[in-house]
């Protein structure tokens, strides 16, 4: 894995959601272990600046799923939502970073903890909600 000079837990966020929406998961992946090994606290993830609803929603639903499953075992940190999160609203119509041929093997991969409308697989340390 790499180092880069003057990296912020929010620059890590925006590449997780670049990645993302390429549908690269490794690169996903990378960055959350990436993120993991820099000993960031979730909760100092500072509130994104002029971005888009979508953009805010992918992005509270990735804080929100790391949170989670870095909270359970085998890890059981203690981490923490920022307050942020809490406030984005959910996007008027749902939205995928899944290709429609293969949403059909994601359809019983649900997380409905989040009301955000966003549907990503629990495999990329993301989920689905129906909100």
């Amino acid at each position: 894995m790499y180092f880069l000079k003057n990296d912020t837990p929010n620059k890590c966020l925006n590449r997780m959601v670049k990645y993302l929406l390429r549908d690269d998961d490794l690169s996903v992946r990378e960055e959350v272990q990436y993120f993991w090994r820099q000993k960031w606290a979730v909760e100092d993830i500072k509130k994104p600046r002029k971005t888009d609803d979508l953009l805010l929603a992918l992005k509270a639903c990735i804080v929100e799923r790391v949170v989670e499953v870095w909270n359970a075992p085998p890890k059981n940190q203690n981490e923490s939502v920022p307050e942020w999160c809490c406030g984005v609203p959910a996007l008027d119509q749902k939205f995928s970073v899944i290709s429609k041929e293969y949403r059909r093997f994601f359809e019983d991969d649900p997380s409905d903890i989040f009301g955000k409308k966003i549907f990503l697989h629990q495999g990329i340390i993301c989920f689905s909600s129906e909100g």
